[in-house]
């Protein structure tokens, strides 16, 4: 079994992709082996709508993070609420890898 290391997992959260001024909300932000993962929930499975190497960072959980990449910036923040009845909270994402958690 390969190993998959999240380094950030925002859930439930919003995400404004900042070039196109485009927000999604009740999505999951990830950052995972390096690279910058924006999840949407959708039926019957979540599904990516942005992933991009991540190049530098700044913020925190409490502030919320700004997340840059070659291929644009992500703002992300946490949502209120709790996700319930989302398939984002229950999904496994990283199917078949073991989750390894770290910091940014």
């Amino acid at each position: 079994m390969t190993d998959v290391v999240i380094q950030l997992d925002l859930f439930p959260a919003s995400a404004l992709l900042a070039e196109s001024g485009t927000t999604f909300l009740n999505t999951r932000v990830a950052v995972v082996d390096g690279n910058v993962e924006v999840w949407r929930n959708e039926y019957p499975t979540p599904v990516v709508v942005f992933t991009a190497p991540l190049t530098s960072y700044e913020g925190n959980v409490r502030t919320g993070y700004t997340l840059h990449t070659d291929a644009g910036t992500v703002i992300a923040g946490r949502d209120g609420g709790c996700g319930c009845g989302a398939t984002l909270g229950t999904a496994d994402l990283w199917a078949g890898r073991r989750r390894v958690n770290t910091s940014l």
